[in-house]
């Protein structure tokens, strides 16, 4: 049986209260999820609670107050959350950013080695202003043997946390690219609502999204959502990821929404840009995208 593990960590800033003109602290919060707790996830809380005090420029906040508004929140442990959902939790802590993290140990059936351990551990750090996820990281070791396996698993963490905590300090802006809103795009929310002189795009092919050896490795099913933009000269313009779920799910369903061949919508016959949600289910086999956008056959 699959032995999960859940926790979750919440980065909030606060103002220093020293000197003027010294940086801000941020502070990381590590909260015990409370559906489960194991030796494995309890080495893991215990190595990052470490890492966490040991960061420059980084304090680490009391769980009891972070717990609570976590409570309070309503959190149910998801993984896949709208950018809406992420932005409300963060909200309600007060923070820049938080991770979510899950783990897992199973054994596996090698063909050259027979039974191996595979202990993998996935970390979600989201900004909590914007509610995107900015950096997802991955971990995985295979050993002969289910501890050999966990303290492998846990020395990569070891290497791996601190750069991630020093990537997101000093990430850099994001840098501007044009917006749908400075061009002129009609949003289809329901294609049926249009008004008789707009047509909305025509999907022409859609291709499947792969299915990343992570989410197989962590068995993964969550859905993606893309706002995507269908430029009136039938290329794919800006994509954001509305809804996500980490695992290397959001780059593929980003390939394939960018792979999309299309006729443009049009309003009195001229093409005009228009956005529309593109929903990707991912699970073993995954589905095509789900949208309220007609498709047909590229032969028409």
């Amino acid at each position: 049986m699959a032995m999960w593990l859940t926790w979750l960590l919440i980065i909030g800033a606060a103002i220093n209260t020293g000197s003027p003109g010294e940086p801000r602290e941020m502070r990381i919060a590590l909260v015990d999820a409370s559906w489960g707790r194991s030796s494995l996830s309890d080495r893991i809380v215990q190595l990052l609670r470490s890492l966490v005090s040991e960061g420059d420029g980084i304090a680490l906040q009391d769980p009891a107050i972070v717990r609570s508004a976590v409570r309070g929140f309503g959190y149910d442990g998801s993984l896949n959350l709208t950018v809406k959902q992420a932005h409300q939790l963060g909200a309600a802590i007060g923070c820049d950013y938080y991770i979510l993290g899950r783990g897992n140990i199973d054994a596996v059936s090698v063909a050259s080695q027979g039974i191996v351990y595979r202990a993998w551990a996935a970390l979600f750090f989201v900004n909590a202003r914007s509610g995107k996820l900015a950096l997802f990281a991955f971990t995985v070791e295979e050993r002969a043997r289910r501890h050999e396996a966990a303290r492998a698993l846990i020395a990569a963490l070891e290497r791996k946390v601190p750069r991630c905590l020093h990537q997101i300090a000093h990430a850099p802006p994001a840098a501007w690219r044009p917006s749908a809103a400075s061009m002129k795009v009609i949003d289809i929310e329901d294609p049926h609502a249009l008004p008789a002189n707009i047509t909305p795009p025509r999907i022409l092919l859609s291709p499947k999204p792969v299915y990343p050896r992570w989410a197989h490795i962590a068995d993964v099913t969550a859905t993606v959502e893309l706002q995507v933009t269908f430029l009136p000269d039938g290329r794919i313009g800006p994509i954001d990821v509305v809804r996500w779920a980490g695992f290397g799910l959001d780059e593929s369903a980003r390939r394939a929404a960018r792979a999309i061949r299309f006729r443009p919508a049009t309003i009195d016959g001229r093409p005009v840009a228009a956005r529309a949600l593109l929903r990707y289910e991912f699970k073993l086999t995954p589905s095509p995208p789900r949208s309220k956008l007609k498709a047909q056959s590229a032969s028409k």
